[in-house]
């Protein structure tokens, strides 16, 4: 004689042949809660207020919900039908990012996002600048990644991606660079910018040298190199400056844009001699005008900081100095951070891009969808009023 199935309390059914418990399902979980399973399938994603999804989470947990067994059911049912669904992987592509704190804490930021949402992070690295990947991984190949952010976009590399059978006509998002065919996200530069150099204008300093890649009119500037332009002109404007009286430029020295280049201490192995005759402090001799100076990024400013105070200037006294992306301190007596400098907010980056991606693979933003997020202006110790004597040496 047969026996009915013992009930089970936490709702799962047995399996008639097998005696395991069947697995509990997103509509299993919205009959449970009295919604639609594809509310039930955001809220398990993330993507709705918080306290529903607090509610379809914890429900989720209770009855043993396994998204991996979901996933595997649903991409085996869609390639019956001779589609394709989501694998919940995204590739990050870019730099090594144990070189430097700027390309680490993107990473950390998308890691951060895609676990949160249940998806994976697939890191693929490539030289810098990008031009070319001389082989996808194999499960890009095969498609099975859903979306790409580069965290050092080329034209080159973009293209290539593009037109790669594993990957094309999945979303591409381009970090700090708006490129053809992708959306970005980026620092909104233009903030921070603003607010460096009119602290320092505010402070009395009128002639700033501007360490820089390119020309303020160069066509080929960056998104963000433009807003920084835009910033600082502003910030001169409404002093009722004319920058082309007031700004200098100078392109960045050689090896003077990464932290690995850096001596261990400030001024270290220098002689005095050595750093008066660089050409740094050659521009400062022939413009004792200038009595502040804006790094292209931290970096920059700290190799500046190596020069002049082994060359005998004091700082912020002699010259104040000004870095940007705020990731590479200068650490003072006590542990802090004496660099002024703009921070950008690089975890937020890394996990706005994700949260771009999810949008995009539910048709939920406009094609030409950026992301711009803010910067602030840290000053610190580096900034003080310009000084009253000339040039301390002849």
């Amino acid at each position: 004689m047969g026996t009915d199935p013992p009930h089970n309390p936490d709702g799962r059914g047995q399996d008639s042949q097998s005696h395991f418990p069947r697995a509990i399902t997103q509509k299993a979980l919205a009959e449970r809660l009295g919604l639609h399973q594809s509310t039930v399938s955001r809220a398990l994603r993330g993507a709705l207020p918080p306290e529903t999804v607090a509610r379809v989470r914890a429900l989720a947990e209770e009855l043993g919900y396994d998204p991996a067994y979901h996933e595997s059911a649903r991409r085996l049912a869609l390639r019956r039908r001779g589609k394709e669904g989501l694998n919940h992987v995204v590739c990050c592509l870019g730099p090594q990012v144990t070189t430097s704190r700027y390309f680490s804490e993107i990473f950390r930021g998308i890691v951060d996002e895609a676990s949160h949402v249940g998806y994976a992070v697939l890191a693929l690295t490539v030289d810098h600048p990008p031009h070319h990947v001389t082989q996808l991984p194999s499960a890009m190949a095969r498609g099975e990644v859903d979306g790409l952010v580069l965290m050092a976009p080329e034209p080159a590399l973009v293209r290539e991606m593009q037109t790669s059978p594993g990957f094309r006509g999945r979303p591409m998002i381009t970090l700090f660079r708006v490129l053809s065919g992708c959306r970005a996200v980026y620092s909104d530069d233009r903030k921070g910018a603003y607010e460096s150099v009119h602290h320092l204008l505010s402070l009395g300093h009128r002639h700033i040298l501007h360490m820089s890649h390119s020309e303020r009119r160069d066509p080929r500037l960056s998104i963000v190199e433009r807003m920084r332009y835009e910033g600082w002109l502003q910030a001169y404007q409404d002093f009722g400056l004319d920058p082309e009286t007031h700004w200098r430029r100078v392109a960045p020295y050689l090896g003077w844009f990464s932290p690995q280049t850096l001596p261990t201490r400030i001024g270290f192995g220098l002689s005095r001699d050595s750093a008066r005759a660089h050409p740094l402090i050659g521009l400062l001799r022939e413009h004792p005008e200038i009595t502040a100076i804006l790094g292209v990024n931290d970096a920059n400013a700290l190799h500046a900081w190596h020069i002049l105070q082994a060359a005998g200037l004091r700082i912020p006294q002699d010259m104040s100095l000004v870095g940007f992306d705020d990731t590479d301190p200068m650490p003072g007596d006590h542990r802090e951070n004496l660099l002024s400098s703009v921070r950008i907010p690089l975890e937020d980056i890394g996990r706005e891009s994700v949260r771009m991606i999810l949008s995009m693979l539910q048709d939920e933003i406009p094609s030409d969808s950026h992301s711009a997020l803010p910067t602030t202006f840290m000053p610190r110790k580096s900034v003080g009023p310009p000084r009253e004597r000339p040039f301390p040496f002849p």
